[in-house]
C-alpha cells in the first residue's frame, strides 16, 4: 500500500513562485535599473529644490508684497509639502516694521494641477516676531 503525499502548503508554493520570479535575470535588472532612477531623481530633486527654490522664492514674493524678503534654506520635502527655515522681511524707508518667522510649512495638493490646472497653497509661519517702530516718534 502506497501513502499519497502530503498536499501542498499554498503560503510556501506562493513563496516559492516569486522567488522564482525575482530570481530571473531581467527581474534583476528591471529591478535595480527602477531604484536606480528613483535614487537619481530624488537626489536631482533634492539638489534643485535647495539651491533655486529659495531664490526663486524670495524674488516671487517680493513682486507680491512689495518689499524685500530673505528665506532661508530648505528644510525638507514631500509631495505635499515644504518646510523652509528664517523668513525674514527687514525694516525699509517706507515701511518701519520688520517681520520673522523662524521656520515656514508650505503645504499644497499635487493633484489638483493636474485636475484644475490651479494650485492652491497653505502658508504656515511658525514662530513669528514682528518688530513695529514708529518713525514718528522724535528721539529725546
Amino acid at each position: 500500500m502506497s501513502q499519497s503525499p502530503p498536499p501542498p502548503n499554498a503560503s510556501s508554493s506562493w513563496f516559492n513562485r516569486f522567488l522564482r520570479f525575482a530570481r530571473k535575470p531581467k527581474t534583476i535588472i528591471i529591478a535595480t535599473t527602477s531604484v536606480t532612477l528613483v535614487f537619481i531623481g530624488y537626489t536631482g530633486l533634492s539638489f534643485f529644490l535647495r539651491e533655486y527654490l529659495p531664490p526663486w522664492l524670495e524674488k516671487q514674493l517680493s513682486k507680491v508684497i512689495y518689499r524685500p524678503i530673505e528665506i532661508g534654506e530648505l528644510e525638507g520635502f514631500s509631495f505635499t509639502s515644504l518646510q523652509l527655515e528664517d523668513a525674514y522681511i527687514p525694516e525699509t524707508t517706507e515701511y518701519s516694521s520688520q517681520l520673522r518667522a523662524e521656520t515656514i510649512k508650505v503645504t499644497f495638493n499635487p493633484l489638483t494641477i493636474l485636475l484644475q490646472r490651479k494650485l492652491a497653497v497653505n502658508i504656515f509661519p511658525q514662530k513669528v516676531t514682528v518688530k513695529f517702530v514708529n518713525k514718528n516718534q522724535v528721539n529725546g
